[in-house]
């Protein structure tokens, strides 16, 4: 997605020397009320946590360094293949 574009964009052209920049992706499902780690699918029933340093955060989610948009685009198609879907009423009317 061109927002990746924009984020890596964005981290080449800063040069000043006092900053750094750390990307990772995470991808989760929520899905009949059961958190899941999407790349990592044996991690499941993860919970919501918050505390004062980290915020609000997924206890367990799997986070992946990613130095290119390229590497981004690959762990969403894994983590899209591992998705579970089921039909719903709304898909009925959906285009």
């Amino acid at each position: 997605p061109r927002s990746m574009e924009d984020i890596f964009q964005h981290v080449a052209h800063c040069h000043d020397p006092r900053r750094r920049f750390v990307v990772r992706a995470s991808y989760l499902q929520i899905y009949n009320e059961v958190i899941s780690d999407l790349l990592k699918p044996d991690r499941t029933n993860l919970m919501i946590r918050e505390d004062r340093q980290r915020g609000i955060f997924v206890d367990g989610l799997s986070e992946w360094l990613c130095r290119s948009p390229a590497e981004v685009q690959t762990l969403m198609e894994h983590g899209s293949a591992a998705r579970a879907t089921a039909q719903t009423g709304a898909n009925d009317a959906s285009s």
